[in-house]
């Protein structure tokens, strides 16, 4: 990682090499507000943030780059919150799942024979789309928190107006609830977006770990504001639906989608006590 912040526009000035978080740039040499930046490696990746403790507006650069002016539109930068950069971070944030998994008079979803064996599989799962996080630099890492079996064969087999609500109790404060339900009528899953509400659910009938990783990625996405038009309708974007997309090892993520996601993380009522420094 080669990532170097300057005081002034054109790498000029106070300079600092950042290689790891910082809460507030205001007591280090570089101090608040650096103008320019340098990256130098394709593995480079950062989040800046126009408040302390990585909170406010946000920038997310990956890849080499080359930046004079943070500010100037012109050239990929910010107005208003590029040359106010405050705080930076290199490392991922963590999202804590809260994992019910839906029986039916004790049948497994995805007809599973254990439980042990349905909670691994959804485990490996998690860890494929972090793979898939990790690989597109999205700063974004799932880990399940919790995991409970509920007896419920009214939302086993599920259709999209019963995948709207679960009881209060299925849900847990500062953590993304999960549903892993048997079926879900004309769909893989079903995340609802920032102003609807919190819940992701993901069906597991028929599926492979790495498709039910695919979905997990794909409706993290919609919980974080990402729709299917903002991977431009590529195949290879991770908001381009099932039917259509590629695999979870073949997929991308734009940019512009993870300064979306961490946007979201950082500043939306509904989501930002969803992320773990």
């Amino acid at each position: 990682m080669t990532i170097t912040l300057y005081e002034n526009r054109n790498w000029d000035g106070r300079s600092l090499d950042i290689t790891r978080n910082y809460r507030s740039l205001k007591d280090t040499t570089l101090g608040n507000h650096p103008s320019s930046i340098k990256m130098t490696e394709v593995d480079d990746a950062i989040l800046m943030f126009n408040k302390e403790d990585w909170k406010g507006g946000v920038i997310y650069f990956r890849g080499v780059r080359n930046m004079a002016n943070l500010g100037d539109l012109s050239s990929g930068g910010e107005l208003f919150k590029g040359n106010s950069v405050t705080s930076v971070r290199v490392e991922p944030f963590e999202v804590k799942l809260n994992v019910t998994f839906v029986t039916s008079n004790g049948r497994l979803p995805g007809d599973y024979d254990e439980r042990t064996h349905v909670e691994a599989a959804f485990g490996k799962a998690v860890l494929f789309a972090n793979d898939f996080f990790d690989r597109e630099k999205a700063m974004i890492e799932m880990q399940v928190a919790r995991t409970s079996f509920r007896d419920k064969p009214k939302k086993f087999d599920l259709t999209p107006a019963e995948a709207a609500s679960f009881p209060a109790d299925w849900t847990n404060p500062g953590e993304i609830d999960v549903v892993v339900c048997n079926s879900l009528d004309g769909a893989y899953g079903q995340a609802k977006m920032p102003w609807w509400g919190k819940a992701m659910v993901v069906m597991l009938k028929d599926r492979s770990v790495g498709q039910v990783a695919r979905t997990l990625a794909h409706e993290l996405g919609h919980f974080l504001g990402l729709g299917h038009g903002s991977g431009d309708g590529q195949a290879a974007n991770i908001m381009t639906t099932s039917d259509n997309g590629l695999t979870i090892d073949q997929s991308v993520l734009e940019p512009e989608q993870i300064e979306e996601m961490q946007t979201k993380l950082a500043k939306n009522l509904s989501r930002k006590g969803n992320r773990i420094e």
